[in-house]
């Protein structure tokens, strides 16, 4: 089958980047990294879509228990790192949920080669 819960898909992640993140950062932070190019690319438009994701979800992804504030603080400095060094970019929206509960959410979306080069090269 060729959708999102098939183990046939894989991610691709150009040299350059994939050389800065191993030299960089850790293992964890590949693996979300290698989990946001899964989860955003749209097969049928054959592009990267903007999509909203939490930090419970993505320790749940990596194995982590979600409810362990030590956990939850270790994927916010991930995405942090992440955002810091443009493979994503993050927009910011303030929401009610379900209980009525002020509450803020983040959008995600992957940052292209071409805009990654740039800005790392500005450093």
């Amino acid at each position: 089958p060729n959708d999102k819960t098939s183990m046939s898909n894989f991610v691709v992640i150009d040299s350059d980047m994939l050389r800065y993140l191993v030299n960089t950062s850790n293992s964890d932070t590949i693996k979300v990294y290698c989990i946001f190019k899964w989860l955003l690319w749209d097969n049928e438009n054959k592009k990267y879509i903007s999509k909203r994701v939490d930090r419970y979800w993505l320790c749940k992804q990596l194995g982590l228990e979600e409810n362990s504030g030590k956990n939850l603080q270790k994927i916010t400095d991930i995405l942090q790192t992440l955002v810091n060094n443009f493979y994503l970019t993050r927009r910011k929206e303030n929401i009610y949920d379900t209980d009525g509960k002020y509450k803020t959410v983040y959008y995600y979306e992957i940052c292209s080669y071409e805009y990654w080069k740039a800005e790392i090269k500005k450093r």
